[in-house]
C-alpha cells in the first residue's frame, strides 16, 4: 500500500480530467404544465444534452392552479405520448424549429405509430 502526500493529492486534483464529448444544449419553452413537465423529465433523464434550460412564464406550482381533469374518454393525447414524440423528434430532426400538426401528434400516440409518423413528418433517417 502506497501513501500519497497531501501536496501530490492537491496537484492531482488540479489536473484537467479526460476530455468528454460536448453535448448539445436545449432550450425548452413551457415546462410548467403537465406536458412540459413530462417532456422535461424525459429530456433530462435521457442525458442527451449538456445543458437544458427551461423558459417559463410562471413558477411550476402556479402553472398547475386552475387545471381541470377530464374523464378518461374525453382526454386529449396524454402528455407521456407527446413527450415521447418530442424526445424522438429531437434525436432525429436537424437543428431548428419544428412544429408538429395536432393530427400528427394524435396519430403518433396510437399503438406502434410513433416511428411511421416521425418518418412521414421528418423524412427517412
Amino acid at each position: 500500500m502506497s501513501t500519497v502526500s497531501s501536496l501530490d493529492a492537491l496537484r492531482g486534483a488540479q489536473r484537467p480530467g479526460p476530455k468528454t464529448a460536448v453535448l448539445p444544449r436545449l432550450l425548452l419553452a413551457g415546462a410548467t404544465g403537465p406536458l412540459g413537465n413530462e417532456v422535461l423529465s424525459r429530456i433530462v433523464g435521457a442525458q442527451n444534452y449538456g445543458l437544458v434550460q427551461v423558459l417559463a412564464r410562471e413558477p411550476y406550482v402556479q402553472g398547475l392552479r386552475g387545471m381541470e381533469l377530464l374523464p378518461q374518454t374525453e382526454r386529449p393525447v396524454r402528455a407521456m405520448h407527446v413527450a415521447r414524440l418530442v424526445e424522438a423528434a429531437l434525436l432525429k430532426a436537424p437543428p431548428g424549429i419544428h412544429v408538429a400538426p395536432p393530427e400528427l401528434v394524435w396519430r403518433s400516440a396510437q399503438k406502434d405509430a410513433l416511428g411511421a409518423e416521425l418518418q412521414s413528418w421528418l423524412g427517412p433517417s
